[in-house]
C-alpha cells in the first residue's frame, strides 16, 4: 500500500491546493450564486480572526489493497497578525502546521522530531494563504451555481457549489510542499459546496469532495469544515522549537 494519499489529502483538505484533470466546460454561473459568493468575500476583508473545526473520510486504494482512515482537525486564523495554528489528527496521530506571515511549520512524523520549514509566496494576498480565504477564492474563480436556502445552526444560509477546473487549482498560490504533492495526482473530481449566511455573509460550513488517481492507486476524500467564531480573540504562538529544530528541504521520510 502506498501510503502518501492519505497525507495528500489531508493537506488538500487543509489548505486546498492541487491540480486536476477537470476542464472548464461547464455552464454559465447562476447570478444568485455569484451574489452570494462576493458577498462572503466582501465579509471575509474586515474579519481579523476566525476558527475551523473538519471532519473527514480518506479511502485510498492500490491494486487489491484499500485503507480507510477518518481525519479530523482543527485551527485558528489570525488575519491581522497574519498567523495561523492548525492540526489534524489521521489514525489517531496528531500533527500540527503553523504559518506565520508568509513561512509554514510542520510537525515531522514519528518517530522523527523536528519541523519542516518552508515559505509560501510573499507576492499574494495573505488570506488566500489559509483555509477559508482558499475556498472563497475557488468559488470567484469558477463557474457557481445556487442551491437555495437552507437553515445550519438556526441560521439561514444561501448554498453555493462549485466543481472547480485544472486552471482555477493550480492558479492558487502554492503553501508549503501541498502543491507539489498533489502535482503528481490527477483530480478526477472536485466538488466544494458552501454554506454562506444569508444576512451576515459569512461562510458557516463547507463540503468538499474530491476523487485522485496516479499510475494504479486512487483516493477519495469526503470531508466537511465548520467556520465560527469569527472576531473572538485569538492568541497563535508558534512553539520554538519549530524555530530551531527544522528541517528545511522537508521531513525526513516525506
Amino acid at each position: 500500500m502506498r501510503t502518501r494519499f492519505p497525507a495528500v489529502v489531508v493537506a488538500l483538505l487543509l489548505l486546498t491546493a492541487g491540480c486536476s484533470a477537470l476542464t472548464d466546460d461547464r455552464p454559465p454561473s447562476d447570478e444568485r450564486a455569484v451574489d452570494a459568493t462576493a458577498k462572503a468575500a466582501s465579509a471575509l476583508d474586515p474579519v481579523s480572526t476566525y476558527r475551523f473545526a473538519l471532519d473527514g473520510t480518506v479511502r485510498a486504494s492500490d491494486g487489491d489493497r484499500t485503507r480507510t482512515v477518518d481525519v479530523d482537525g482543527e485551527g485558528v486564523v489570525d488575519t491581522r497578525q497574519r498567523k495561523m495554528a492548525s492540526n489534524a489528527t489521521v489514525d489517531g496521530r496528531t500533527r500540527r502546521q503553523y504559518l506565520d506571515g508568509y513561512t509554514t511549520y510542520a510537525e515531522c512524523a514519528e518517530p522523527w522530531d523536528g519541523w519542516s520549514v518552508e515559505n509560501a509566496s510573499n507576492s499574494t494576498e495573505w488570506t488566500k494563504l489559509t483555509p477559508l480565504g482558499r475556498q472563497v477564492e475557488i468559488l470567484q474563480r469558477s463557474n457557481v451555481y445556487w442551491e437555495g436556502n437552507r437553515t445550519v445552526d438556526g441560521n439561514r444560509t444561501a448554498v453555493v457549489v462549485a466543481h472547480p477546473s485544472k486552471r482555477t487549482l493550480t492558479s492558487l498560490p502554492s503553501v508549503g510542499r501541498t502543491a507539489t504533492d498533489l502535482s503528481e495526482a490527477d483530480v478526477d473530481n472536485a466538488t466544494l459546496r458552501m454554506w454562506i449566511d444569508a444576512e451576515t455573509g459569512r461562510p458557516v460550513k463547507s463540503e468538499l469532495d474530491v476523487s485522485l488517481s496516479t499510475g494504479g492507486a486512487s483516493g477519495e476524500l469526503e470531508a466537511t469544515t465548520r467556520y465560527y467564531g469569527y472576531g473572538e480573540p485569538a492568541n497563535v504562538t508558534i512553539p520554538s522549537s519549530a524555530r530551531t529544530d527544522r528541517y528545511e528541504i522537508g521531513c525526513p521520510g516525506e
